[in-house]
């Protein structure tokens, strides 16, 4: 073979094998990620294949990281969308990934007119092409505590977003130390849980079990201090 015949095979060879990759690299989803309303939290990443996959919240206690949007091509199956979705918030240190139901395909159109011009100027009707198809996933991404006071709280919408006792989880000590089923937490180690968000959920980052919380309630109106002792998340 000719040297120029082979310096143009090696030119088209390198060409497609750049073609190549600038198709795998295009075939990547695309993502956006929202925070949580209080702030982003900086977390150290983690292990993809450790991040869980879940249809629905779980009653352990979390902090809300934020919304994750996937979005993949016309192509895209949707357990390549979660698989994307979980290295996505493993580098954002989160422990699992809430599958929206309003997850699935997304078309794009555009409508213009058709037709003729009826009275008054005004179009007859109008056309509708579809301009792209893609695969969304819709996800919120959080991480689960290490300790918890074991409670579960009413509706907030109920309650003006106020965290009030429905119910207690069975590992719970919050019950021997006093407290009560419709108590209002107001603070946590001096944090308010309604005013200090973002202080409160960096305080729920860094518990352990077996530490004790100084919680203040509000009950029938008259202001309460406890101590509880935490227990593990479960």
């Amino acid at each position: 073979m000719s040297k120029p015949r082979t310096a143009l095979l090696a030119v088209v060879t390198s060409l497609m094998f750049f073609l190549s990759v600038s198709a795998v690299a295009l075939a990547q989803p695309d993502y956006r990620f929202t925070p949580d309303s209080s702030g982003e939290l900086k977390l150290a990443p983690k292990e993809a294949s450790a991040v869980e996959v879940l249809d629905a919240f779980s009653k352990r206690a979390q902090v809300r990281l934020g919304q994750l949007a996937i979005k993949g091509d016309a192509t895209s199956s949707r357990e390549e969308l979660i698989a994307f979705a979980k290295v996505k918030a493993a580098e954002l240190g989160a422990d699992f990934v809430v599958i929206s139901p309003a997850s699935g395909e997304m078309t794009q159109h555009s409508h213009v007119p058709a037709g003729g011009v009826g009275g008054f100027g005004m179009q007859r009707h109008r056309s509708t092409h579809v301009l792209s198809t893609s695969q969304m996933l819709w996800t919120h991404i959080g991480v689960f505590a290490k300790a918890t006071l074991g409670l579960e709280y009413l509706d907030p919408i109920l309650t003006a977003a106020r965290p009030v006792v429905k119910n207690f989880r069975a590992s719970s000590k919050a019950p021997d130390a006093g407290m009560l089923l419709g108590d209002e937490i107001v603070a946590v180690n001096g944090i308010s849980v309604v005013d200090d968000i973002a202080g409160y959920r960096k305080w729920i980052l860094g518990i352990e079990a077996g530490q004790i919380a100084h919680v203040s309630l509000k009950r029938e109106g008259a202001a309460l201090q406890i101590d509880v002792p935490l227990v593990a998340n479960q």
